[in-house]
């Protein structure tokens, strides 16, 4: 039997090894490069108050290697590892599950990490506050609501429904799956509403295209005395929630507003939104911007053609026509724009 086989027999047993066991057995470790044993000790640290806190630390600083790993062969190789040596059966605490979860998640191996949070459930160790958002990100990459939901019981169940990150999680996942309305009932369930709430239902209703109710949110937030931080305030976020909302001449405002200059997103959110709603002056006005930062851009013609015959301007339909011909004729780099009388 290996020596460490012997260790573990003697973890499992009681009473725990002594200070100098632990503290000879890492430093063999450590000098074999070993990491699965350092990994365990890290684990065993809560439980043991004979471990000195050098030694804790030097676990913890091995233990990170799990979060390191730089691709997924390299991550799946200590996976493994662990998975040989049952280690993974041993853990007593949610820290390394976390920090496998994380990784593979990190790694855009999503499925690979519920499928380690499910053993986790397995080998029966409870999850914690920072087990759930992780895992829920990762069913949020795979729109897997079913799983979701179970996960839901489980934060009810341990009491971390209201933790501000797995609510945020819940409202980004219910969110995208479309689920507008169990999003907005657990975002209301809270009455200690943190400020990453309010930007995961802002965003979540924006980016399924509720413009208006994403407005009224972002409104109430304003009303509940929080001050919106650079997530709530993305500009290009905001001016295309307000176009959306046919609220064109906010939106304008916000980006002459801007303390830099408004780059060809921006614009380009807004052009969209004069095109749904057929308004010719202000399409104008972004187009010419949009022209100086990209004079390139034949796109800019196609939509303004597009605003003025939804609203009628045969004659500048026939004017920006000819603007575009004569620009695929002689490839001209940069054509100014004229700025019809509407």
């Amino acid at each position: 039997m290996t020596s460490f086989h012997h260790l573990m027999l003697r973890l499992c047993r009681i009473p725990e090894p002594k200070r100098i066991t632990i503290s000879h057995f890492l430093n063999h470790r450590l000098a074999t490069n070993g990491i699965s044993l350092d990994t365990q000790l890290n684990v065993h640290s809560p439980k043991n108050p004979a471990l000195p806190d050098s030694i804790q630390n030097q676990a913890k600083t091995i233990a990170t290697q799990l979060s390191n790993c730089s691709n997924l062969s390299e991550l799946n190789k200590l996976h493994a590892h662990i998975i040989r040596t049952h280690m993974l059966e041993l853990y007593p605490v949610p820290f390394q599950w976390n920090n496998i979860i994380r990784s593979y998640t990190r790694l855009d191996a999503p499925c690979k990490a519920i499928c380690i949070y499910i053993a986790m459930t397995r080998a029966c160790v409870m999850p914690d506050a920072y087990t759930l958002p992780i895992v829920l990100k990762a069913v949020s990459q795979v729109f897997d609501t079913q799983m979701g939901r179970q996960i839901h019981s489980v934060a009810i169940k341990h009491c971390l429904e209201s933790n501000e990150f797995c609510e945020s999680g819940f409202i980004s996942l219910y969110s995208k799956a479309g689920e507008f309305e169990n999003a907005r009932k657990v975002f209301e369930q809270n009455c200690d509403r943190k400020l990453g709430s309010w930007n995961a239902v802002i965003g979540g209703l924006s980016q399924g295209g509720c413009a208006k109710e994403a407005i009224e949110m972002f409104m109430e937030l304003k009303k509940s005395g929080f001050e919106p931080d650079d997530v709530t305030m993305h500009y290009g976020c905001m001016v295309d929630l307000l176009g959306r909302a046919g609220l064109l001449e906010e939106a304008r405002e916000m980006v002459e507003g801007m303390p830099m200059k408004a780059n060809v997103i921006i614009w380009g959110c807004l052009m969209g939104a004069c095109e749904k709603y057929a308004n010719a002056k202000m399409g104008e006005w972004v187009a010419k911007h949009l022209l100086e930062l990209e004079p390139w851009n034949d796109g800019v013609y196609v939509v303004l053609s597009n605003i003025y015959a939804s609203d009628g301007l045969w004659e500048e339909v026939e004017r920006v026509r000819g603007i575009m011909k004569e620009r695929r004729l002689a490839k001209i780099p940069a054509y100014s724009l004229a700025t019809s009388s509407t």
